[in-house]
């Protein structure tokens, strides 16, 4: 699986992607430089860790040298899927948290497309947007050139930050405050968040 959004310092320019029409049928493959060139519809992982033990939602920062977000917060870890992976690969959560689980582990909660512009690029993505209910805290993180730092925020915090209630909330894995707000996070559609909140609402929590 390949970083989200085309981003990676060293670019895997020739890697490939399936491409997508508006009704979301594969129809072909292409090299991912020319993907994100013509704004071909593509599939991306996005995967939220919660850690059911502490309450807690696993948050990524990301590299400040990524074209995309830089230096943002981000979903737990995400990825593009390349053009042989199917929607049941789950290497991106080793690759990024250490992680190693089944698809079947995972609850695919929606889908969500969403076009970003940036360094003359048209990133056309569809996220499918996945949940893990993780009930060890133990984990780990690998911090690369991608990955600034993951952090652990309590559920009800990463909600209220949603919802501009707060603007400071704390990393609970360090113990120390972190301000954020929602410019810090990758300046996603509202409305993505949104359901995430929406989804974690529904938690039921012991």
């Amino acid at each position: 699986m390949t970083n989200q959004n085309d981003n990676s310092i060293n670019d895997s320019a020739d890697e490939k992607l399936a491409i997508y029409d508006a009704a979301h049928q594969r129809i072909g493959i292409k090299r991912r430089q020319d993907v994100h060139r013509d704004g071909d519809r593509h599939y991306v992982m996005h995967c939220w860790v919660y850690v059911k033990s502490k309450d807690a939602l696993v948050i990524q920062k990301r590299s400040p040298l990524k074209r995309f977000g830089g230096g943002q917060y981000d979903v737990s870890c995400a990825g593009h899927y390349s053009a042989d992976e199917d929607f049941t690969a789950t290497r991106e959560l080793f690759e990024e948290l250490g992680i190693e689980v089944k698809y079947e582990q995972l609850a695919h909660v929606f889908d969500f497309e969403e076009t970003f512009f940036y360094d003359g690029m048209v990133d056309r993505e569809i996220a499918r947007v996945h949940l893990l209910i993780w009930h060890d805290a133990v984990f780990a993180p690998v911090i690369t050139e991608e990955v600034e730092r993951i952090l652990l925020v309590k559920r009800l915090d990463f909600i209220a930050l949603m919802k501009k209630q707060v603007s400071t909330i704390q990393n609970i894995d360090t113990g120390d405050a972190v301000t954020m707000n929602r410019s810090t996070f990758v300046q996603r559609n509202p409305r993505y968040f949104q359901r995430i909140c929406e989804m974690l609402m529904q938690m039921e929590v012991d």
